[in-house]
């Protein structure tokens, strides 16, 4: 008799064990549905590309040939967007065809890693800096405005990084500027039409 309570005992042990197991996952599958259901209904289709016009492309390559003219130096200027892509090369009349490729490489590079090539000496001798395509040399500057990456301007052929960087640099904020202009005039619309009257309706 003894036996047999202890054999039911037991198997009612293992019943409120195993109603509790299922709680516990019944519970935790709730959760997990409620989570992705949440991620699922902030999932966006589409995001916003900060994209420049071939117009503000071609502007920023040429202000940084035309300040290298100045400094004494005939330069290739190449302009990328926020991806990397080239959406403009200029080389200067008797620069060297090698600083085509060599600017397109600045550029890219300094999109790829979001710096100026300036910031990335450190890693130009490691495995990353000895990538294909890449070049952390000084003539890669970033056009961006705030948190925003609009593309990259590169600049090769004046036989200094220095020189390099301060042309490319004269390119990019040719065009921040304009970015911030552009900005400051959106918001000053915007700023217009919250302050008009609303019309009343008609009755």
């Amino acid at each position: 008799m003894d036996a047999i309570l202890n054999i039911l005992l037991r198997s009612q042990s293992s019943i409120m064990k195993n109603k509790k197991q299922m709680a516990l996952i019944t519970l935790a599958v709730t959760l997990s549905t409620s989570l992705f259901a949440t991620e699922d209904s902030a999932i966006k289709n589409s995001i916003t590309v900060n994209q420049l016009t071939l117009a503000s492309a071609i502007q920023a390559a040429q202000v940084s040939i035309s300040t290298c003219r100045k400094n004494g130096f005939q330069v290739s200027a190449s302009v990328v967007d926020g991806s990397g892509q080239v959406q403009v090369v200029l080389r200067d009349t008797t620069a060297s065809a090698i600083s085509v490729e060599l600017s397109k490489k600045k550029a890219t590079t300094a999109v790829h890693f979001r710096k100026n090539t300036t910031q990335l000496a450190d890693l130009s001798d490691t495995a990353v800096g000895r990538s294909e395509g890449v070049l952390m040399s000084a003539g890669g500057v970033l056009i961006k405005l705030d948190d925003d990456i609009y593309g990259a301007v590169g600049v090769s052929g004046s036989f200094g990084g220095a020189t390099d960087d301060q042309c490319a640099t004269a390119g990019a904020n040719a065009i921040i500027e304009a970015l911030q202009k552009d900005k400051a005039q959106i918001k000053n619309l915007e700023t217009t039409k919250s302050n008009e009257p609303v019309a009343e309706e008609q009755k």
